[in-house]
This record gives structure tokens, sequence and C-alpha cells, in this order.
């Protein structure tokens, strides 16, 4: 049996997380051979938990493994070498793997489930195809989805094993869900948001209380698509907005909590950009009920509130080339222009030239400073970075600075004034065509 592994991984990884019919009281197995097998075990992802089992192989790449589950599922069977291996794990059946791990893809599994095996490795070839010939507009692809639902749930009853039946039925709805909630992430940047008026429909539309699974895996994508959508509008109490959609559509209570992490997140990691945080804050110390989760919130916001413009810059040691120390506050009097960078990121260093014109436009200017603090674990990696390019600016290292500030992605690039305090933590690029007008605004 030759079949996109690929495919079967992504799909496996998301049918992992559930829990369908309920099983057999009988045990699963599961007996193999494996031909130039290196390895004495596999790994078995075996329920909703993300619990991961341990299977023993024999010298000659045989195996047996025996378990009851309680309820059916999609997994997989993963080796350290030699590949992964869809699994439908139902009660009461016995199957049999054989693959030869030389030859990548190859593989056959038969026994009680082969039908089921055989009926899944083509719905996964005609899911994908439907999804690439339709995915350039959601209406069809929504319409698509709809009119295969109907023709594979009718082959379904020729597959002997009622217990895929119900596994398989299951599986197909969260597939179907999570491709249409997922449609704006695969189009984002090249369609706005508010653009398709189906897809927006859609998303106000779906019921994420009826699908933990929705919530677990798609709840970040659904409030990026909110966040967006509200941007769009203008933008105004984005996060509390964002705080009742959370309350609103998901009614798990684990979930919720769960969607109140992620708008606050968001929030710390992107700036009070509307000036609502205050409230937002308060709004979350009365919905945030999980006592963990509420010592998290008090902690990350009074670390939030000390990087708000205006805020006293976080000062901090750091050291120079030669390994002298200094400290940040060292520099205040004039404007400070910091860049956060470090020699393993590739945007980081593909500004440096234009950081480098930057510091040239404003030689001899007594009023800023411009600064590069590398966060390389590796010190000499940095060392060597600046031997070679030989920058004319000042430079620093610190490995941890990133922490300092809560910086999650570089480079970043951050603007203080000459008193020390916080004027932005997400200061333009130098390549941005706007930075030298951005800069010369707060230099008067």
């Amino acid at each position: 049996m030759n079949m996109n592994r690929m495919g079967w991984i992504q799909i496996a990884c998301l049918a992992a997380l559930l829990t369908a019919c309920a099983g057999a009281s009988r045990e699963y197995v599961l007996t193999g051979k494996l031909d130039n097998c290196t390895g004495n075990y596999a790994l078995l992802g075996g329920n909703d938990a993300g619990e991961m089992d341990t299977i023993a192989i024999a010298s000659d790449g045989t195996f047996r493994y025996a378990k009851t589950f309680g309820a059916s599922s999609m997994s997989f069977l993963m080796l350290e070498k030699g590949g992964v291996f869809p699994l439908l794990l139902i009660d009461g059946t016995e199957n049999h793997l054989e693959a030869d791990l030389a030859t990548p893809g190859q593989y056959r599994i038969t026994g009680d489930l082969e039908a089921a095996y055989t009926f899944y490795n083509k719905h996964i070839k005609d899911f994908s195809q439907i999804t690439e010939e339709q995915g350039n507009s959601f209406k069809r692809l929504q319409t698509a989805y709809a009119d295969y639902r109907q023709t594979i749930l009718v082959r379904l009853a020729d597959i002997p094993d009622k217990g895929f039946h119900a596994l398989f039925g299951e599986t197909l709805e969260r597939q179907i869900l999570s491709n249409l909630l997922t449609y704006w992430g695969r189009w984002r940047g090249k369609v706005p948001v508010g653009d398709d008026a189906d897809y927006n429909r859609f998303m106000e539309e779906v019921d994420l209380g009826v699908s933990p699974y929705a919530a677990n895996v798609l709840l970040f994508t659904y409030l990026s698509w909110f966040r967006e959508y509200r941007l769009e509008k203008g933008g105004e109490n984005l996060y509390q907005y964002l705080l009742s959609v959370v309350e609103e559509k998901v009614k798990d209570p684990a979930m919720q909590q769960q969607g109140y992490e992620m708008v606050f997140s968001d929030m710390f990691n992107k700036g009070d950009s509307f000036g609502e945080a205050e409230t937002v804050y308060n709004r979350g110390l009365q919905l945030v009920t999980d006592p963990e989760l509420h010592a998290w919130l008090v902690k990350e916001y009074a670390a939030f509130k000390k990087l708000q413009p205006g805020s006293p810059v976080t000062d901090c040691e750091w050291s120079d080339e030669e390994g002298k120390s200094s400290r940040l506050s060292d520099l205040f009097g004039k404007v400070i222009y910091l860049d956060v960078w470090a020699t393993t990121c590739r945007p980081c260093c593909a500004e440096i030239p234009y950081l480098a014109k930057l510091v040239q436009r404003f030689k001899g200017d007594p009023r800023i400073e411009f600064v590069s603090v590398s966060t390389d674990a590796n010190r000499q990696a940095w060392l060597n970075k600046l031997a070679k390019d030989k920058p004319q600016w000042k430079q620093f290292w610190k490995e941890d600075f990133s922490q300092l500030y809560n910086v999650d992605i570089i480079p970043r690039f951050m603007l203080f004034d000459r008193e020390g305090k916080i004027i932005t933590l997400d200061a333009p690029r130098p390549s941005d065509p706007g930075i030298i007008g951005f800069i010369e605004g707060h230099l008067k």
C-alpha cells in the first residue's frame, strides 16, 4: 500500500485528540513484522490526552501489542528510524502491520480493519483533492464538503466494522470543521478578512460549544480571525470584544479559561494600542476562575504595566565585546534606538545593513544613540559576527534581555526617551521607509 504519509500524519495528529464511540470490551490487538528495523521499540499514540505507549520490537522486527482503550480513536505508530504509520484503535479488533523500513511509504495492514484502512486511505486522497481544488473560495469549499459528506457516508455502509462507522463519521466532521475554520489562515495576507462574507458569516455563527476539539486545537485561529475582523472595523475596545467572544462562544468551562488566557497573552505581547488594558484586566479578574490562571494574570499584568509607554525603562547590566560590564541606564540623556537581535535570526541579520545606513544618517547628532543588544546563547558566535561586520555603533550582549521586555519574536526595535522612559517597545525597523521621520519626530 503506497500512500501520502504526510497526509496521514496531519490527519492522525488532529484525530489523536479525539475520542469517538464507545468501544467493545475486548482488547485491541496489533501484531507486526518490520523488516530492516534497527530500533527496539516504537511509540503509539493512544488517547485524547496525547499519552504515548511503548511497544517492544524483537530483534527479528516482530511485535505484539494489546490494550483495551474504551473508546475508538485514530492514532499513529512512530519509529525512531523508519517513519510513521497510521492506526485505527478500535477495541475488539485484531490487526497486523507489515513494512520494509528500507522502503519509506510502503506498508500493509491486514486483519479485521483491512477494508476500513483501504476506505480511509481513499478518503484522505479525495478529501485533499477537494480542498486543493475548491480552497480558493469558501462558499465552493463549503458546498463541496457538504456534497462529499453525503457521498462518502453512503459508501461507508459497505465497511463491515460498525465501530469504524462512528469513528469515521466523527473524524470527518472534525476534518471539515478544521478546514473551514482555518480557511482564513490559509489565505491570510492575500485577501482582507472582511472581503469574504460567506466565511465571516460562518465564523460568526459557528458553535464551538459543541466541539471540545475545536476549542482545544482551533481556538487560537478562531480568536485570531475575530481579532483581525475587529481591527478592520476600527479596533475600538478590541480585547474587551475578544473576551466577550470567548464568554459567549465557548461553553466548555476549561476551554473558556484557555480562551481568556489567549486573549490576555495576545494583549501582553502586542500592547495596549486602544488604552483599554486596565478595563480588560479588571474584567478578566471577574471571568478567570481557575486559581493558577488568576495568579498568572495578576503577575503578568503587573509586568505588562511596567512596559507601557511612559513607564521607566527596565534597567539591566550587559557587556561589550571586550567583556566590560555597563548598564543600559548609562546611556540615558539621549534618545535610544535599541535593536534586539541574535546571529541565528536571519531577519535580524537582514536589518543590519539598513541599521548601518540609519546610523550614518544621524552620525554626529548628539540627541540620539543607536544600540544593538545580542541575545545569542553563544557569545563567541556574536563576537565572530561583529568581527566580520565591524558595526559602527554600540554593541552589547545579554542573553536574557528578551525576558526583561517580554519579547517573543526578534528582531525587535525599541525607542527610549532622554529621561529613560519607554516611548515604544515596537518601533519601526530600520528597513521601514518611515523610520527616519519616526525618529526625527521624537528628537524634537
